[in-house]
Formats: C-alpha cells, sequence, structure tokens
C-alpha cells in the first residue's frame, strides 16, 4: 500500500512538473525586432527548472518558423530537442452533467426513479454499467459522449433488481442530501518540447529565438509645413499586436526589405501539434510581399554634423543593409493596437510644380489626321513638395499627412511618403494647381514612306515638332518640371531636357524619359519647341 501511494505521489509530481512548464512564465522576452510584412524576430530569456537533465516546454509554445527556432545556453549545453505528444493524466472536481453521473456519484442512496410516462421504482442504486463507446471516434463526438455519458443503472426494490437504462429516467428523488459534486479522471494529450541538456542541474539559463507571425508596424507622417523652405517631420509607428502580451521589452522597428527564404511554413518541432495548441500554420507568412517601393539599394549613412534634428524617444543603428528604429521598454496588451512616436526632425523643403505629359504613339494613323495631332486632351499640373533627408534616420515608405502650420494646422493633403536614404530626397503630392496650365500639341513635319522593314514589317519614318505651352496664373514664382517619355530618336530642344534613355531590347525606336525643369514667373508665359524623329507601323 505505501509503494502504491508513494507512486502515485511520484506521478503526480511529474504531472504537476509538467503543467509548470510554461513558456510564457518560464521566460522573458528581451527584444523584438518587427518587420512591415507582420513578421517578427522575438528573443526570450529565462532560468528554467530541469530534470534529469532535460526541460519540457509545454503550455504557450511559439508559432516559430522554419530554420528560425533556436535554443543557446550560457555554457553552451544544449544537446538535442525533440518534440512529441503526451497523454496526461489529471483529476478534476465536477459536477454530474446527466443522471448516469447523478446516480454514479450517490451509490448506495436510496432513490424514487420516475421512468416513461407514470412509473416510479423505488430502491436503493446498486450499481451501475457505462456503455462502451465506438472506437475511431473523432475528439468532438468524445467531447459529446462525455456530456451525454449513458449506461445501465441497477435498483435493488422491494421485489427484487431491476436494471434500467439511464436515457429512459425522466426524474430522480433521493431520501436523502445526495453528493453534486464528485472528483473525474480527464485524460489529455499534451504538447511537449523536450530540450535535451549536457548538464545535469536542477536549473539551467536559456536563450530562445525564433521568427513568427502576428505582430507588425505601419509607419505614418506627419508634415508640417512651416514656411516656402522649411517642415517638421514626425513619425510614429502605428502597432498591431496578436501574439503575446509584451511588456518593458526592447523593440525594433525593422526598415528595409529582409530575406527570409525559407521561413514560409511553421517549424517542425511545432508544426506536429498544428491548432491542438492554437497555433496556425497561416502564422507562416512569407516575407515575398515586402513592398516594391521598399526594394532599393540604398546605403545607410552616419548623421551629419549640424543637422536640426530634435530626437524624442527613438534610437536608430544599421546593421547591413537594414535599418532599426529602436525603442525601450515598449509595453502593449495582445489584442492590442498603438501609436508610437519615432522621431521628430526639422527639414527643407521646396515646392515643386510637376506635368506629366503623355508617351507618344507608334502606329501611322495617330500622324495622319492634318498632320497635326495632340497627345491628350488634359495635362493637370500637380502641386507637389519636395523632402530633402537632412536628418539622422532613412525614412520607409508610409502614409504622410501635409498640414499648413499657421495659428490653427489646416490639412492640405495625404499622399505616400516613399522610401528616403539619408541625404536623400523624396517628393510628396499635396494638389492639384489648376492656376499653372500646360497644353501639348505636336505636327508631322516630314515623312518618309517604307523607311524601314524588320520582322517582315513596314514602318514609315516620321519627323515630329511639338510645342509645349506653359501659363502661369500664380501671383508668384514656380519651378516647374515637365516631363514626357517619348519612343523614337530626339533631336533639339529650345529649353534644355535631361535625358534618361531606356533599355528597348529588340525594339525598332529608341526610348528615352526627358525633363523640362525651369522657373515661370508670376503671370509668365512659355513655349518648349522640339523635335524627334520615330517609325510608325500602319
Amino acid at each position: 500500500m505505501k509503494n502504491r501511494l508513494l507512486l502515485l505521489t511520484i506521478l503526480c509530481l511529474q504531472v504537476a512538473l509538467i503543467e509548470a512548464q510554461d513558456v510564457k512564465k518560464d521566460f522573458k522576452t528581451k527584444s523584438i525586432s518587427i518587420f512591415k510584412n507582420g513578421t517578427s524576430f522575438i528573443q526570450k530569456q529565462g532560468t528554467v527548472k530541469t530534470a534529469d537533465g532535460k526541460y519540457k516546454m509545454t503550455k504557450n509554445l511559439p508559432s516559430a518558423l522554419f530554420g528560425t527556432f533556436w535554443f543557446h545556453s550560457n555554457d553552451n549545453s544544449v544537446k538535442n530537442i525533440v518534440s512529441y505528444k503526451d497523454e496526461v493524466t489529471t483529476k478534476k472536481k465536477v459536477n454530474p452533467s446527466n443522471f448516469f453521473e447523478m446516480l454514479e456519484n450517490n451509490k448506495g442512496q436510496k432513490v424514487k426513479v420516475h421512468i416513461g410516462k407514470d412509473e416510479v421504482v423505488e430502491g436503493t442504486v446498486l450499481f451501475l454499467e457505462e456503455m462502451d463507446s465506438e472506437e475511431d471516434i473523432t475528439d468532438q463526438e468524445i467531447a459529446r459522449k462525455e456530456k451525454t455519458r449513458q449506461g445501465i443503472v441497477t435498483i435493488q426494490h422491494t421485489e427484487g433488481y431491476m436494471s434500467i437504462g439511464s436515457g429512459e429516467i425522466r426524474r430522480v428523488e433521493f431520501s436523502s442530501n445526495p453528493k453534486t459534486s464528485f472528483e473525474k479522471e480527464i485524460k489529455n494529450l499534451k504538447p511537449i518540447i523536450e530540450i535535451d541538456l549536457k548538464r545535469n542541474a536542477a536549473s539551467n539559463q536559456l536563450d530562445m529565438m525564433y521568427l513568427t507571425g502576428g505582430l507588425k508596424w505601419e509607419p505614418t507622417y506627419l508634415v508640417e509645413l512651416i514656411s516656402e523652405t522649411k517642415a517638421k517631420l514626425t513619425l510614429r509607428a502605428e502597432v498591431a499586436n496578436d501574439i503575446e502580451d509584451i511588456e518593458n521589452t526592447d523593440i525594433n522597428f525593422v526598415v528595409g526589405v529582409p530575406n527570409f527564404k525559407y521561413a514560409n511554413r511553421l517549424s517542425s518541432l511545432v508544426e506536429l501539434f498544428g491548432k491542438m495548441v492554437g497555433i496556425d500554420n497561416r502564422s507562416a507568412t512569407q516575407f515575398s510581399n515586402a513592398p516594391v517601393f521598399d526594394a532599393n539599394t540604398y546605403e545607410v549613412q552616419q548623421p551629419q554634423a549640424g543637422t536640426t534634428d530634435l530626437f524624442t524617444d527613438a534610437a536608430g543603428s544599421a546593421n547591413e543593409d537594414l535599418f532599426f528604429y529602436s525603442l525601450e521598454n515598449f509595453s502593449l496588451k495582445k489584442g492590442g493596437r498603438g501609436y508610437f512616436q519615432m522621431f521628430e526632425a526639422d527639414i527643407d523643403i521646396k515646392h515643386i510644380y510637376e506635368c506629366n505629359l503623355a508617351k507618344n504613339a507608334t502606329h501611322a494613323h495617330h500622324y495622319s489626321t492634318k498632320d497635326i495631332h495632340q497627345p491628350a486632351t488634359q495635362n493637370p499640373t500637380i502641386h507637389s513638395v519636395k523632402v530633402n533627408n537632412n536628418s539622422a534616420f532613412p525614412w520607409t515608405s508610409g502614409a504622410a499627412l501635409v498640414v499648413k502650420k499657421d495659428e490653427v494646422r489646416k490639412p492640405i493633403s495625404q499622399d505616400r511618403m516613399f522610401y528616403t536614404p539619408i541625404k536623400g530626397h523624396s517628393f510628396i503630392k499635396l494638389t492639384e494647381a489648376p492656376d499653372v496650365q500646360v497644353s501639348h500639341i505636336e505636327k508631322s513635319i516630314k515623312r518618309e514612306d517604307n523607311a524601314k522593314k524588320k520582322n517582315n514589317k513596314q514602318y514609315h519614318l516620321i519627323t515630329v515638332e511639338g510645342k509645349v505651352n506653359i501659363k502661369n496664373y500664380k501671383n508668384k514664382k514656380i519651378d516647374l518640371n515637365i516631363r514626357r517619355s517619348i519612343v523614337g530618336e530626339l533631336l533639339n530642344s529650345s529649353e534644355k531636357w535631361l535625358k534618361a534613355p531606356k533599355g528597348v531590347g529588340n525594339a525598332v525606336n529608341d526610348f528615352t524619359d526627358v525633363c523640362w525643369e525651369m522657373s515661370v514667373k508670376a503671370g509668365e508665359e512659355k513655349e518648349i519647341s522640339y523635335e524627334y524623329k520615330v517609325y510608325v507601323s500602319y
């Protein structure tokens, strides 16, 4: 009997040990690096209790992604890591949920059992036999059968014995106060990640790191226009936390395009358990959805002397081609959302007016009507602001709200801030400027039929003269950029044009992006004339 009690005590201690090894309780999150695509790199540390050189994680297992789940100890004692499911039996005090359990809990009691419409059996509950469940049933079916347990109840009465199915019973009356709770054995499959250590000690320090989903940040900017040449830029991080409670943790908000090539599914250590512990393989968000406009090559440089940044809480550091905005003592509950200010900076700006003209056509019928053609009926002029990054941080792409700072802040626009490296610049669209008008016409001034044959196709060679007319109705001078993509060979322009040739491959024509940059005085009219040659098909 003593041996049996000793064995039961050991088993209970083992169960208690397994249940106590909770990742949330045993580890503290030391740092988190959050990427914009909803994934984050988490580092935890804890001093864990071990038995026979093993530590078993059973609760709050992380949704770690493949190839990123690693453990380290301060003495390099981690040997092997395995995961498996183990059945654990626990006892729980519960209340009866049906007549079978109620009578089972009150064997030996005198009862009056009502059966059917008006039959009553009075006697003592002698024994009960539960009906066997079918094999190979699902967990949901097991749970349902647990709630609706049925069986045969045998009652001893004055004339003998009666066995009845518990499902036939409508009501039970007891002659004395019945027991209304009982201990029930519950068997559960527990997920276990077992870490085998070389060092057999009562406790060991363990470091754990992994990449996971469920936590993301989005940058939002406030651009306050102070004067024609100055503005104040504020960056805040909007954080969505769907992974765990974060308390007093160092957080890095990452700028750049990370490359985690194989982290597109769960680590095999936790994939085994699936939704059994609330882990969903959808956490394996791939990094391939990083925004294209962030995928520029850039160099992160140290801040220049003399910059006028008004830094608040964030610090920054470069690591290879990634940049980390850092905050200390960051806290946010699971399921929470928050705004966190990263930095403020005084920046230099320049107001620019931009007009993009439509690309020219390459088919003959566009050049045949009276030899005059208007490439576009409308050429809206956009008022933008050029923002120069003279701060100590690169600016990641995000939403930018622009306001005019006078006695009260007046809304101007909201646009996208594109990735802007240190010392670089970007453009933010403010509004359309109807008082800066740009018109554009072209005329064919020379035509050479069947000038070229390529791929069994004949081409005419058209020489085109174009005119761009500009009228500034504003009461101040403006800086205007006019851009156009031209298919063909550029000849000449009355105003200097900047040319950016594009690769054309096996095409019959060249392809060039051109830009005219100029100042236009208040009320001034200007005309730009230019020529190019283009092969057109028919």
